[in-house]
């Protein structure tokens, strides 16, 4: 009797390989966009403010501040360099100079101009103060928007994953029933095949390329930090000041600014961020992946932790200042 040499896969291993196979060809040309009426709402800022800051009131800060110190020694003598620092960040010095030369005569005039110049003084204190929230509060929400965004891009992609997971151990166990019912040869084939495909899907599982999304932030809060250079004036005055002030830094040869930027470099970045990766995060905006807003997300909460900390030089000069003008 004639043996057939030709062997055929059973059909109900074919089939299965099949589509397998063809979705891992899918899934390795391209990345899904997602597109849905959720990701509508968020994709746009929500966060940018809804009114313009007007600074122009507010006194520029002197930018040579040693020359500052020289015409007017008498303030070294009440309170810290420090503290004279935050006095010229805030617009205050000239008031506080004001006051100390009155500080010694009785008449009612001198005590209502000390009065209108205590008031403009905590005035200042108080929109520093506000101006602080006003940055950090809106670092918050977006933030927030960021997280959001990229928790609902990692259940995708973790449904994405298992997917893959669960269609590898098919493909392994279909591969062994077809190795078993067929001849040697055939059998190579089938295990190698089947093989290939499951090896694929597994590493699709560990290191998949995800999904992406369109996320956008006209008002880029990381753009003047990135790039020093706040042209658009986005932070007020008193801010940029201090972030550009090296004195206020710990170590006091680097600004603030540069400090924030070195450790982007070195943990976000790890040593050197991608041109492409750099345009999207501190630019308008464009297609993200999970990666990639779990990055802004660290930049945004690191700059706002920055921000905030400018309270403790608030807290410190008020307490100088009560020694003087009370």
């Amino acid at each position: 009797m004639r043996k057939d040499r030709n062997f055929h896969f059973p059909s109900g291993i074919v089939s299965p390989l099949f589509m397998v196979s063809m979705l891992t060809f899918n899934s390795c040309v391209s990345s899904k966009i997602i597109h849905s009426e959720k990701v509508e709402r968020i994709k746009n800022s929500y966060c940018v403010p809804n009114t313009h800051y007007d600074y122009s009131d507010i006194p520029t800060p002197v930018k040579n501040v040693d020359s500052l110190l020289e015409k007017n020694p008498v303030l070294l003598s009440k309170m810290s360099y420090h503290d004279l620092l935050m006095c010229n960040a805030i617009g205050i010095t000239t008031f506080l100079l004001d006051f100390m030369q009155l500080q010694e005569t009785a008449t009612v005039e001198h005590k209502l101009i000390r009065l209108d110049l205590k008031q403009k003084i905590t005035d200042r204190i108080l929109a520093a103060s506000n101006e602080i929230l006003a940055i950090s509060a809106e670092l918050d929400c977006e933030g927030e928007r960021v997280e959001q965004i990229a928790s609902y891009i990692d259940k995708k992609n973790s449904k994405r994953n298992n997917r893959f997971i669960v269609a590898s151990i098919i493909v392994g166990s279909l591969t062994t029933v077809g190795s078993t019912l067929a001849d040697a040869k055939s059998g190579k084939i089938v295990g190698i095949s089947g093989g290939l495909i499951s090896a694929s899907l597994g590493a699709l599982a560990i290191n998949p390329e995800g999904e992406k999304i369109e996320f956008y932030h006209p008002r880029n809060l990381l753009q003047p930090i990135w790039f020093d250079n706040d042209s658009a004036g986005y932070y007020p005055p008193a801010l940029w000041y201090i972030l550009n002030e090296k004195k206020f830094s710990n170590s006091g040869q680097i600004t603030l600014i540069k400090s924030m930027k070195q450790r982007w470099w070195q943990f976000d970045f790890n040593g050197k961020p991608v041109p492409k990766t750099e345009t999207l995060l501190f630019t308008s905006g464009g297609l993200y992946s999970s990666e990639n807003l779990h990055i802004r997300a660290a930049l945004i909460n690191q700059l706002q932790s920055t921000v905030r900390s400018f309270h403790q030089d608030l807290s410190s000069l008020t307490l100088s200042l009560r020694k003087i003008i009370n």
